[in-house]
């Protein structure tokens, strides 16, 4: 009963989806979403289902956002996120949840190019 009401996030592949879903008190919130074929890329960066630390639900959302738009350099956007430090990711997850593509294409220009 009280796992319930510890808030976590939570990976889940649904159809040919992949969601990262906030779970707390019982109800549950769609956060972010990408193909499923990038399941195996997203769990290079964090190797269990829930996810109870924040820094590591920025890493996930920041991957889900970015990998379908990464052309090819998917394992180096994995890597580029797995080595950043906590800072970084807070920054790209705030600008990546505020300006959408703008942001992402200028996380692809400053790290993949």
């Amino acid at each position: 009963m009280a796992m319930n009401l510890i808030p976590t996030y939570v990976i889940i592949k649904r159809g040919n989806r992949l969601f990262l879903e906030y779970r707390a008190n019982g109800s549950r919130v769609k956060y972010a979403s990408c193909n499923a074929v990038y399941e195996p890329l997203i769990r290079l960066i964090v190797k269990d289902s829930q996810i109870y630390d924040i820094i590591q639900v920025m890493r996930v959302y920041i991957a889900i956002k970015a990998i379908p738009h990464a052309k090819g350099k998917e394992i180096k956007l994995v890597d580029v996120i797995r080595e950043m430090r906590d800072f970084e990711a807070l920054f790209w997850y705030v600008k990546i949840s505020k300006h959408g593509l703008k942001a992402i294409s200028a996380f692809k220009k400053l790290y993949l190019d």
